[in-house]
């Protein structure tokens, strides 16, 4: 039974650990890359808002972690789900034009 409890506390511990290294190293990506804050602050033209794109690409890395290690699912509508698939799109287009 410890053994069991042990094996499982340290496979939480592993998975959580290299999820967190998984996102840092994206958040890193970013910003060595120069895309955040610079380049997209200055496509965007919000300089006011710098801390804020920092704060919300780091706990995006930390959310995604977590719910990649949970079965939790989002239950929405389709036009909810349309709507995210626009805030998708246009991240992608943020960062892809940051590279041009």
């Amino acid at each position: 039974m410890i053994l069991n409890t042990t094996y499982v506390v340290v496979q939480i511990i592993i998975g959580f650990g290299s999820g967190l290294i998984v996102g840092s190293g994206f958040v890193a990506f970013l910003t060595v890359l120069g895309i955040i804050p610079p380049r997209l602050v200055q496509l965007s033209k919000s300089f006011k808002s710098l801390d804020l794109y920092q704060a919300s690409v780091i706990i995006g890395a930390l959310l995604g972690t977590y719910l990649t290690f949970t079965d939790y699912t989002f239950d929405l509508p389709y036009y909810l789900l349309a709507f995210w698939g626009d805030f998708t799109w246009s991240f992608y287009w943020y960062v892809g034009s940051c590279f041009n």
